[in-house]
């Protein structure tokens, strides 16, 4: 389901989604403590692919506003925190030693997260909030795609545009407070037919520039669309996320 994406069409990515001023807004601030000032020192340099430093992880599919598109899911949820699990061992010195799943997490109380930290056993916990936006309008189709050669025509069906916001966070558990954050923005859009029909071609879900189409089966076509709009904007949330500068923490 999943695919990476260049830094070319990332950087196209912000322009437009930014540019446009659409998509959620921020949700972090409601789930954790954010620290404004980052101090001087980078606790990570202690650590290394040979001495890696233990978290656990918590992905959160926010819905609270208004606007919010469906849920995904579960089977998209799990998809995505195995996808941010590889990348983020593979980009950075920690090492997930709990994946925390199927939680309830109200917006407003930001210690609830550190006491599923000390619940789980971790010092740190690294906190994926997913939410997104969604659009669908009438539209005509073409006949043989967008990609296709061969007649005109058109064909009656629907679009949705999914903008999505992908926010992480490392939550220093025992102080209740983001040590730092990254986030990242994503867009898919989904064409399917009005009345469904036997195709090859719709519905059909498009993400960043150069990422291949992908063909889902009608009834799943909606949850496709949010995945892949959630992957592409946890790809650049992970792409922001560098090596901070953070106060040394006592272990």
């Amino acid at each position: 389901m999943f695919f990476t994406i260049s830094r070319l069409s990332v950087c196209a990515l912000i322009f437009f989604v930014t540019g446009c001023g659409l998509g959620p807004d921020p949700k972090l601030g409601s789930y954790v403590t954010v620290h404004e000032q980052p101090p001087a020192d980078s606790f990570l340099d202690r650590f290394s692919p040979n001495h890696r430093l233990p978290v656990g992880l918590l992905v959160l599919n926010d819905t609270t506003e208004k606007e919010s598109a469906p849920s995904l899911s579960e089977e998209s949820i799990a998809s995505l925190t195995r996808l941010l699990t590889h990348e983020i061992q593979n980009q950075h010195p920690f090492r997930v030693v709990q994946v925390i799943e199927n939680q309830h997490v109200q917006t407003g109380n930001p210690s609830q997260l550190s006491l599923l930290g000390k619940q789980a056993g971790v010092d740190y916990l690294l906190v994926a909030i997913l939410s997104s936006e969604e659009i669908e309008t009438p539209d005509r189709l073409p006949l043989q795609g967008i990609n296709q050669g061969g007649a005109r025509g058109s064909l009656v069906g629907y679009r949705a545009e999914n903008f999505s916001l992908a926010e992480i966070a490392f939550v220093d558990v025992k102080n209740d407070q983001s040590i730092f954050q990254s986030s990242g923005q994503g867009f898919a859009t989904l064409d399917r037919l009005a009345v469904p029909l036997e195709s090859n071609i719709y519905p059909v879900v498009r993400g960043a520039q150069r990422q291949a189409p992908i063909y889902p089966e009608e009834q799943h076509a909606h949850d496709v669309l949010r995945a892949v709009s959630a992957q592409n904007a946890i790809d650049q949330a992970l792409f922001h996320l560098k090596r901070p500068k953070a106060q040394r923490l006592e272990s």
